[in-house]
């Protein structure tokens, strides 16, 4: 499921990226919407539709606001730069949940949570420095500061996933998010949205599509396994990207990205890593009589 995911993301940013002259806002709508009436048609034929009641609307908002936020940014660097470029930086998610747990929550961070954010930081430098001393300085910088707020914003959005998955089903957390997503989304309307045209409409439906489906996948698969078994299948993203890039974007990783990419790779996964142990030793702390 979490590889499946990774390939419905990545191909939906392709989409995205091929449809680049549509408004962001259109592309968004598009996301969000086209999975809603296929959730309810799916509970009402199952008799289901119970598993869409909430206690926490408000929670559903703001974790809808975040996750807008994410996927507009996402979108937006795209633009700028080419596709496994961008998908190598949005790895950065787990390092910088790191920063911000030091942050806001005061947690204290060993030596081997503190390297793995420094090699992070390497990886982007060794990525972008031959970027912005080309040509396109400005862009590369503008692409690099849109993956930084995505990684924001999806920092937070998977606490306040986190938060929902204690009272809320994950076919709620999915339908919520795309139902309010696409309100938040309407809002862009008055600003220059276009009638698409032939291939538009197949592109417009495809991103709905495939960000659904693999949103589904993505908030299933925590079911069926731990998160520290499924985090390294994340990085399963890069591979499709870099195929996908080279196929229909003729964009050839250089070997800068791919080394970039492999030292945040590998800082990512020592993040998970630690995290499990973290995590089994403070339950154990808890059950020790």
């Amino acid at each position: 499921m979490r590889m499946g995911a990774a390939f419905c993301f990545i191909s939906m940013a392709a989409l995205v990226k091929a449809a680049g002259e549509l408004p962001l806002g259109q592309m968004l709508f598009a996301r969000s919407f086209v999975i809603v009436p296929v959730i309810v048609a799916a509970l009402a034929v199952r008799g289901d539709l119970g598993l869409l009641r909430t206690r926490k609307p408000g929670g559903h908002l703001v974790r809808s606001v975040l996750g807008c936020g994410a996927l507009g940014f996402w979108f937006m660097a795209l633009g700028y730069l080419p596709l496994t470029d961008v998908t190598a930086l949005l790895y950065l998610s787990p390092i910088l949940n790191v920063v911000l747990a030091v942050v806001f929550l005061r947690e204290s961070v060993g030596l081997w949570r503190a390297g793995a954010v420094v090699v992070g930081i390497v990886g982007v430098l060794i990525i972008m420095i031959p970027k912005v001393s080309g040509n396109y300085e400005a862009a590369a910088l503008i692409g690099v500061a849109f993956c930084l707020a995505n990684t924001l914003c999806f920092s937070f959005s998977v606490v306040q996933i986190r938060q929902l998955s204690t009272t809320e089903s994950p076919t709620a957390i999915v339908f919520y998010f795309s139902l309010f997503s696409s309100l938040i989304a309407l809002v862009t309307l008055p600003f220059g949205w276009v009638s698409p045209v032939g291939h538009e409409w197949l592109l417009l439906f495809g991103i709905g599509a495939l960000g659904g489906i693999g949103q589904l996948l993505l908030t299933t698969c925590y079911k069926y396994a731990p998160v520290s078994l499924i985090a390294p299948f994340e990085y399963s993203t890069l591979i499709w990207a870099t195929l996908i890039g080279v196929v229909f974007f003729n964009e050839r990783p250089g070997l800068s990205t791919l080394g970039g990419a492999a030292l945040i790779i590998a800082a990512g996964i020592v993040v998970a890593h630690r995290e499990h142990r973290l995590g089994r030793q403070r339950l154990a702390a808890e059950i020790q009589p």
